[in-house]
């Protein structure tokens, strides 16, 4: 097992473009609403540089370096892309609470792997476009602070999140 860094190799980098407004709805309340694009390129995965040209591993098909197993090059062949609507309602109810409604909309896509040490698919198939496994596409949260007699505050928080495209959930 050995990992490579090819001689082309460049540093990964992200463009981020965020653009939002402010809404004084009445005295005590006020609405946010956002758009957040974010494109990354030369994003960083890896693949296994000695298997066969074709076919399963096996001893009429070995390795291209038979004396070594994995050889990892660490290369730049992932983009990735996320979009979200931000919204966020805030209202202060007198000198005694709050209520804070925040929800985004959001898609999060790549075109290769999540992670540098995640090795490609098959490594023959050269599309690999899609969700990203961390996708989260609703994502609801209620906040709420109430002061009680004798300064006593009490909050609470409710999350709602959907699930990832990808992973296992319960709960």
């Amino acid at each position: 097992l050995g990992t490579v860094i090819p001689d082309d190799f460049v540093q990964p980098y992200a463009l981020n473009t965020t653009i939002g407004t402010g809404w004084q709805v009445n005295p005590t309340t006020t609405l946010d609403v956002d758009y957040i694009h974010s494109y990354a390129n030369h994003q960083t995965g890896s693949t296994d540089v000695n298997l066969p040209p074709s076919g399963r591993i096996s001893a009429t098909n070995p390795r291209l370096a038979a004396n070594f197993n994995q050889v990892i090059m660490v290369e730049n062949f992932t983009k990735s892309w996320y979009d979200a609507v931000e919204t966020q309602l805030l209202s202060h109810m007198g000198a005694r609470g709050s209520l804070r409604v925040s929800y985004t909309l959001s898609r999060s896509y790549l075109d290769g792997v999540d992670f540098f040490t995640t090795l490609r698919g098959t490594q023959r198939t050269p599309h690999e476009r899609g969700y990203n496994p961390s996708d989260q596409r609703h994502n609801l949260t209620v906040a709420s602070t109430v002061t009680l007699p004798w300064s006593i505050q009490v909050s609470g928080i409710l999350k709602l999140i959907s699930g990832s495209p990808v992973k296992v959930q319960s709960g």
